[in-house]
């Protein structure tokens, strides 16, 4: 969870440089609450692997999971529904 934590930072950084060259509003308005909920996310990953806070921040984020039968034919695909999937998309 750490790991994808680092990756939306990443992510984050990337977002905010574009944000600045673009003329978009909505990057720009959607921004300060993902951040707060990441900077949360984080503060809370901090108190150990195992953190109950943490899973409790993320199945709040989480409407729902979706599972379908792959195209491919093998296994499920998941489509995930709420906040957490919108701050993951922004990334």
């Amino acid at each position: 969870m750490k790991e994808r934590l680092n990756s939306l930072e990443a992510g984050k950084a990337q977002l905010l440089a574009a944000a600045e060259e673009s003329d978009a509003d909505l990057p720009a308005v959607l921004l300060p609450p993902y951040r707060r909920k990441v900077e949360a996310l984080k503060t809370a990953l901090a108190g150990g692997e195992d953190s109950a806070e943490a899973m409790e921040m993320v199945r709040i984020m989480i409407e729902r999971v979706a599972l379908m039968p792959s195209p491919a034919g093998a296994g499920l695909d998941a489509d995930l529904h709420g906040e957490l999937a919108s701050i993951l998309a922004v990334w």
